[in-house]
């Protein structure tokens, strides 16, 4: 994720525009969407980084929420990340977003010390 976000919204699904590896094609980098290429065992990671901040945020794999992670923290940098191994079909879509209830607060942080980001791979 190349840009910090305030206060982001309920639901508000992230976007990790800056894409280092997408064999297969399967993430969309202006959507924030990963369209599964091929049907199997996945393992999906996110990682967090906020400042003064309380957020949740949720992995969801069709519109079913799959894994959420919470950070609560005050004047100071933390981060915070979550696994979710899954299997997921052809044409599935995957995507991190805000938490659907929960109106966290603050900063996600994304700058040269350290970036928010989302990777997933194939088991089998």
């Amino acid at each position: 994720m190349s840009k910090s976000i305030t206060n982001p919204s309920i639901g508000r699904r992230l976007i990790f525009d800056v894409v280092k590896t997408n064999q297969g094609g399967g993430y969309n980098s202006h959507t924030g969407v990963f369209t599964c290429p091929k049907t199997g065992i996945y393992v999906f990671v996110w990682v967090l980084r906020l400042y003064s901040a309380h957020h949740s945020t949720e992995l969801m794999i069709n519109n079913s929420v799959y894994g959420s992670i919470y950070l609560n923290n005050v004047n100071r940098d933390s981060s915070i990340s979550s696994t979710v191994v899954a299997h997921v079909s052809e044409g599935d879509s995957i995507y991190v977003r805000i938490h659907s209830s929960y109106k966290g607060s603050g900063l996600l942080i994304s700058d040269k010390h350290g970036r928010p980001a989302f990777s997933g791979w194939l088991l089998n």
